[in-house]
């Protein structure tokens, strides 16, 4: 199952205060991606599979944060942040 970027967004906004994403930050958009994910052990040798996720992306001026959500589970699987507060 696939999901529309309406529902990634509405995903992504509810999970806001569990990701310490800050009020002030305004949705700037999403765009569909397939990232790597490491499942288990992140050491060497660890195995990857590829996800195709949801980025959306929070922001306030120059800072911002992107939750990776999971397009067949629903769920945050990846937070990125800037380095600027």
């Amino acid at each position: 199952m696939t999901m529309d970027e309406a529902t990634a967004v509405q995903i992504a906004s509810a999970n806001r205060a569990a990701h310490a994403v800050p009020a002030r930050y305004a949705l700037r958009g999403a765009e569909r991606r397939i990232i790597e994910l490491c499942a288990g052990s992140q050491g060497v040798g660890a195995l990857v599979r590829d996800v195709r996720v949801w980025i959306v992306r929070f922001q306030a001026g120059a800072a911002w944060v992107e939750l990776a959500v999971d397009e067949t589970t629903g769920t945050t699987v990846r937070v990125q942040r800037s380095r600027t507060p």
